[in-house]
């Protein structure tokens, strides 16, 4: 595996989607982690860093948004997408921005995607740490 590749873990229970989300991102030089539900995702956390996670937010027994927010007590820094076919207004501001880094809404445009991955990777490289 090549260390210099950014590490992303996709929680997606679909199979078409996190197909199309795997070859795309690695064509585009992500190393790229599928799992379909948030319990496995919540255990592959606990032994592998991911440089982000990209979620669905209806997932089977434990949602998306639940899982990201079990993720901020250990995980602060990762960035988090969360996508959703969900189209009222009041779904998406309702997610606190302290949980989730970005929302896109589903069905989604590839290169949007890719353009909010690249500037998340790049606000989470200029986060200086505290000293």
């Amino acid at each position: 595996m090549d260390e210099t590749k950014k590490q992303i873990l996709i929680v997606e229970d679909e199979v078409l989607v996190g197909w199309t989300l795997d070859n795309v991102l690695k064509k585009s030089g992500y190393h790229v982690t599928i799992v379909d539900s948030a319990e496995k995702a919540l255990e592959l956390l606990k032994t592998t860093v991911y440089d982000l996670i990209i979620t669905d937010f209806k997932l089977p027994k434990i949602n998306g948004f639940d899982m990201a927010a079990t993720l901020r007590t250990s995980h602060s820094l990762t960035p988090i997408i969360m996508m959703s076919t969900e189209q009222d207004q009041d779904f998406q501001s309702g997610l606190p921005n302290n949980i989730i880094s970005h929302f896109i809404e589903k069905p989604f445009d590839i290169a949007e995607l890719l353009n909010t991955i690249s500037t998340l990777f790049n606000k989470k490289n200029s986060i200086a740490p505290r000293v």
